[in-house]
Parts: structure tokens; C-alpha cells; sequence
């Protein structure tokens, strides 16, 4: 989807207008009838099903997200706490370790 195409797509905007409301249900519905989804509708709609405690969803959506060459530390550290919740702890302890390092080297840069 190019940038165009996003900012004149009335779903995304209905998806994104529930999404910063908290309504995260709605949201769901609507970022789930778009085709293909940018990284920030994926993560929105992976946050989303954490909000609505459906951390087998979040989980299947952050494994894909945190494959993005822009995935953030955060999405690192989300996909990190799903697969806690599902009970992959050796899996969890792997990506909390990689997300603090993340962290780190983002807050290192950012001083420089």
C-alpha cells in the first residue's frame, strides 16, 4: 500500500480513528478488512488484540512484525511479553534479552 493510497483509504482512517479512541474491537474489524497492511497498521492491530487479551493473535502478528527491518525496541519487547503470556518462556527470556539490547543501542545513538 503506498503512501497515497493510505492517507485516502477510509478504513484505515476508520481503524486508526477506533484505534486512538481505545476502541479496540472496532479496530480490529476495520484493520483486519484492509488488504495489505504497513508496518504501523500491523502493529496497531497486533496492540489491539493485546488490549482485547487475544495474545495468540498479537503473538502470530508481532512475530511478523519484529522480522521488519523497522521494527521498533518496543515491538521487540511486546512480542517478548505475548509469548510470556502464551507460556514460551525460553522463547520470551530470548527476545527480552534482545529488546533490552535494542534499547540500548537506540538510547546510545540518540545521545550522540
Amino acid at each position: 500500500m503506498s503512501l497515497a493510497q493510505e492517507v485516502n483509504d477510509p478504513k484505515l482512517k476508520k481503524a486508526d480513528h477506533y484505534y486512538t479512541n481505545f476502541s479496540f474491537d472496532k479496530a480490529i474489524e476495520k484493520y483486519e478488512e484492509l488488504g495489505d497492511k504497513d508496518l504501523n497498521s500491523q502493529r496497531n492491530l497486533a496492540l489491539s488484540y493485546m488490549n482485547t487479551r487475544d495474545y495468540v493473535k498479537a503473538e502470530e502478528l508481532f512475530s511478523e512484525i519484529v522480522k521488519h527491518k523497522d521494527a521498533l525496541a518496543e515491538d521487540l519487547y511486546n512480542y517478548a511479553s505475548v509469548l510470556e503470556i502464551n507460556k514460551n518462556y525460553e522463547e520470551a527470556e530470548q527476545w527480552m534479552n534482545f529488546s533490552k539490547g535494542q534499547r540500548t543501542v537506540f538510547y546510545r545513538s540518540s545521545c550522540f
